[in-house]
């Protein structure tokens, strides 16, 4: 259900939602008045912060608010409950027995009785972003009220200062035994640790392992130089053994193998010089080469004793290295027996620590717990005490009466909701349009309740002015008037020597001479009779004077009426105004008793939506039945009001009365009933019963006729389709009244032999349910559906 739908459903159901407003706020006003008077004495306390007896910091956050939470239930418990019963000795009091007599007839014992009625009277309130709690508690005795609610204080402080201690005393027995068996454990501790230093000669301060150690560190040290110094021995030996012994360092820093290198050098020269010289076979020169052999071998001798001398350094450094290996060794190994002998130590070193912690720490909770155990104050003190109230917290009359309104609201809308859930009305043209999806057409005026003749005043609200015309032309020029810019009013000059009739009814009659365009306002009603030439020359010179026009000019000097200027302005512009004819029709007929008001203009609106052409269909209505599911929804109303609109677009028009159950256009347009539709489809008469509309050219009306026994048999022969038929070529427009189709299947019937159907609803009047099952029952026939308009009377 939208919003607009709820609300159309209150506004239409405002008796019953009023009904049930009324009769709940009368209820719980006379409850509020009936209810007894009851007083409210709340007491105050203060409470810290702490998670249990032992714990000295204060909590925060979460923490805090679920312990706050837990004081509040221990504030609501029975064991408080029950000691404000024994301090006030409850049990004695006379209206607690009086009440408690009439509640369980002694059946029930006392005191658990007592603690649930204290339980219902008492609310407990903390703050949520403090310690503070608010106890009330609620008596229709002032006195008692503050009485209970200070027992309730006081019964709460003692069961939180027991809670406090007596675990308290708990945890100093438990503590006491802990910390017995954490001394002995200690001691323990301790004399194996003097036992073992006392074995393995450690003191406190035993650095041994600290200097084997460093010793092992030196000789590591050593040996790894030492491994050095071996390698580049072994390298130089296995050079010297091998051809390249001259290239060893020992060999090139010789002196003695540097001195006959010298010596060979000169030798060399002295015996190149010979040789080139002397020759090669000359005795100095063989005796030369002999002494450079001589030297040469003297080299190669010396040069391997030096080398030799590498191999004997070589096997002195790895006999230094196996020394010093065995050593660091010998010192690796005392130096882990040392740490061994440490780290034991070091065990039971812990041993002692750990057992002197746990010692000192269960030493310090014992003293604490001791403390908590020895003092009488909780955590909880106490802020304010009750005092007697003087005024009554309760009936509070009008927070009652302003709640009771709000909840009869919301009762009153929910009975009006669900009443139209259970009967659904179609309230809005957004519901409508949901419920039924077909095409809208717009909604319908209600008609008035008496009839009203329109004047000049009362179509346009304000003075009439003109401007000089002579003989005058039309008075609607002015931007002051609707009517001007709704039919263009205007008009030329007079025209002397136009045939005009000399009678309103005349020019009713013969209605092509009196609308020819050239006549002017003045024209007419001169013709008509309503001036005459003295009075034409008086409004033509006021028009001079003034600058109005001539109607306005005639108003004014009353030398014509409102009705006479509308009536000939209907003529210039081929609209038929009659106002003697309208009055004497039915005030339903709004397009001819108020032609210019807003209800005439809906019926032009939907005349409008009707004849516009629509997906390649010619335009114009042709022949349309005009149905709705229930009486009263407005069908007649609509298809009268159709019709006229229809008739005064131009073409003749035909209005039928099918409705043979419940006919009433007869009454509507005031035409005898004697002879009509049901008399033609009987045989028994023929179109001679068509009826003309006085005052609205080209409308023709078929009233019902003779009341008929059998009208849904009527409609259902050949006969209706034919005289359809045989009508569509003689009216430009055929509009059918049907009756509802809650009586009959004369709609539907009707409905398929006019081709198109004009569905008809009423505000807050028609069901939904109904309506549907009239569509449902044209599904499948060949009926083109117009649309579907809402009468909002």
């Amino acid at each position: 259900m939208s919003l607009s739908h709820f609300l159309a459903t209150l506004r239409a159901r405002w008796r019953l939602v009023a009904l049930v407003f009324g009769f709940m706020t009368a209820a719980v006003a006379v409850a509020s008045l009936l209810q007894p008077r009851s007083y409210t004495a709340t007491a105050t306390v203060v409470v810290d912060f702490r998670p249990d007896p032992l714990a000295a910091q204060p909590l925060g956050g979460l923490a805090a608010t679920g312990w706050l939470a837990t004081q509040v239930g221990v504030l609501r418990s029975d064991a408080v409950a029950r000691r404000v019963v024994e301090r006030l000795q409850l049990e004695q009091h006379a209206g607690y027995r009086e009440r408690w007599q009439q509640a369980t007839a002694g059946d029930v014992p006392m005191g658990p009785w007592l603690v649930a009625e204290l339980a219902e009277h008492l609310d407990v309130d903390p703050a949520p972003e403090g310690g503070v709690i608010a106890i009330a508690f609620r008596s229709p005795e002032p006195a008692l009220a503050a009485a209970v609610a200070n027992a309730f204080m006081q019964s709460y402080l003692d069961v939180a200062a027991s809670l406090r201690v007596d675990p308290a005393r708990q945890y100093s027995s438990f503590f006491e035994g802990q910390a017995d068996a954490a001394r002995r454990s200690l001691e323990q501790a301790q004399s194996r640790l003097s036992a073992f230093q006392k074995a393995n000669g450690i003191v406190a301060a035993d650095e041994r392992l600290d200097l084997e150690t460093a010793r092992l560190n030196q000789l590591s040290t050593q040996l790894t130089t030492l491994q050095s110094v071996v390698s580049e021995s072994a390298s130089r030996q296995v050079q010297a053994q091998g051809a390249r012994a001259d290239q060893l360092q020992v060999v090139i820093d010789s002196a003695l193998v540097n001195q006959l290198r010298a010596d060979i050098g000169r030798a060399e020269s002295q015996l190149q010089q010979l040789d080139l010289r002397l020759g090669d076979n000359h005795p100095q020169v063989q005796e030369a080469r002999a002494q450079l052999r001589v030297l040469q071998a003297k080299l190669d001798r010396e040069t391997r004793q030096v080398a030799g001398s590498v191999g004997v350094a070589a096997a002195i450094d790895r006999g230094r290295e196996a020394t010093l290996r065995a050593a660091v060794d010998e010192q690796r190994s005392r130096v882990l027996r040392l740490k061994a002998v440490r780290d034991e130590g070091l065990v039971l070193q812990r041993e002692v620590e750990r057992s002197q912690r746990q010692y000192e720490g269960l030493q310090q909770r014992l003293t604490q717990a001791s403390l908590e155990s020895q003092s009488p104050q909780g955590n909880v003190n106490v802020l304010a005490r009750a005092e007697v109230p003087i005024q009554a917290s309760s009936p509070r009359w009008l927070l009652s009466l302003l709640l009771g309104m709000l909840l009869s609201g919301v009762a009153a809308a929910g009975s009006a909701v669900a009443l139209e859930l259970h009967d659904r009305r179609i309230r809005t043209a957004e519901g409508l349009a949901e419920t039924l999806g077909l095409r809208w057409l717009g909604e319908l005026p209600s008609p008035p309740p008496t009839a009203a003749l329109p004047t000049v005043q009362g179509v346009v609200g304000g003075p009439v002015h003109a401007v000089p015309e002579g003989a005058g032309a039309g008075v609607f020029a002015s931007p002051k008037w609707p009517i001007a810019r709704l039919h263009g009013a205007g008009g030329g000059a007079a025209r002397p020597g136009l045939p005009l009739p000399g009678s309103r009814a005349d020019a009713a009659g013969r209605w092509s001479a009196l609308s020819h365009p050239a006549a002017s306002i003045g024209q007419i009603l001169t013709s008509l009779g309503s001036l005459g030439a003295d009075e034409v020359q008086g409004i033509v010179e006021r028009q001079r004077a003034t600058g109005e026009r001539f109607g306005e000019a005639a108003l004014a000097l009353g030398h014509a009426s409102h009705e006479d200027v509308l009536f000939a302005l209907g003529l210039q512009f081929r609209y038929p105004y009659t106002v003697d004819e309208a009055t004497a029709l039915s005030p339903e007929l709004v397009l001819l008793n108020e032609p210019f008001g807003p209800r005439a203009e809906s019926f032009r609106s939907l005349r409008s939506q009707l004849t516009l052409p629509r997906d390649g269909e010619r335009g114009g209505p042709g022949v349309l039945a005009v149905i709705s599911a229930q009486r009263g929804e407005g069908r007649s109303y609509c298809a009268a009001n159709l019709a006229v609109a229809l008739a005064q677009r131009g073409g003749r028009t035909l209005l039928i009365d099918a409705d043979l159950r419940r006919p009433r256009l007869h009454e509507v347009f005031l035409v005898d009933n004697a002879s009509g539709l049901s008399n033609v489809l009987a045989g028994r008469d023929d179109l001679g019963a068509l009826r003309s509309v006085a005052g609205v050219p080209d409308l023709f009306v078929l009233p019902a006729g003779a009341p008929a026994p059998n009208p849904l048999e009527l409609v259902e022969r050949d006969a209706f389709p034919a005289l359809i038929d045989g009508l569509r070529g003689r009216f430009s427009h055929i509009v059918v009244d049907t009756p509802a189709a809650s009586h009959g299947a004369d709609a539907a019937v009707i409905a398929v032999a006019c081709g198109a159907a004009l569905l008809v609803t009423r505000r807050d009047a028609s069901r939904a349910a109904a309506t549907q099952s009239l569509l449902t029952s044209l599904q499948g026939c060949p009926v083109r559906s117009a649309g579907v308009v809402l009468n909002r009377f």
